[in-house]
């Protein structure tokens, strides 16, 4: 099935999750503030669980993590460069929109938001499972951070300026 949202690219629903539970190139994720009280108690099966505090911010700096705390998360839980990941989580996904920014901003390619989050899967009596899976660890370069920006296209970095101008105002070659 296809879905019908707008930005598929961005937001997949709890069916287009459940068809792609054995598609070893996507990973499913679950943000929550508070681990211990949802993921694992169950979660969607085959779902990495992260910790919204301690995965996805810098506790120190209270900022996003750094490209080597974003490549270590990605790496020890099997995620490739090239891995589609799902993300849904707590709180009307709220953690989850969190991780998905984290990402795109290290310019991670292929990130996508379950809609409706660990609700809707729950509502619709689709399974949960409380065994947590065992990734094969993957090597995961994180890119250059850099703004991204919501247009009427969607997600886009933010480019420079393409042309350059003299001080006389221009422009140069």
């Amino acid at each position: 099935m296809t879905d019908a949202y707008f930005h598929s690219e961005a937001l997949v629903s709890t069916e287009w999750v459940a068809e792609h539970a054995d598609d070893p190139s996507v990973s499913v994720v679950e943000i929550n503030t508070d681990p211990e009280s949802d993921y694992k108690i169950g979660h969607v099966p085959g779902a990495i669980g992260w910790g919204l505090h301690t995965d996805l911010e810098d506790s120190v700096r209270r900022d996003i993590p750094s490209v080597t705390a974003i490549e270590a998360l990605l790496t020890r839980s099997g995620i490739g460069n090239y891995t589609t990941v799902v993300l849904y989580g707590d709180g009307n996904n709220r953690s989850a929109t969190w991780a998905f920014w984290v990402l795109k901003y290290y310019r991670h390619a292929d990130v996508r938001i379950m809609n409706g989050g660990r609700q809707r899967w729950l509502d619709e009596g689709r399974p949960i499972t409380t065994e947590a899976p065992e990734p094969e660890p993957s090597v995961y370069r994180g890119g250059r951070p850099g703004q991204v920006a919501q247009g009427a296209q969607g997600l886009h970095p933010i480019q420079p300026r393409s042309r350059l101008f003299q001080a006389s105002g221009h422009p140069h070659g």
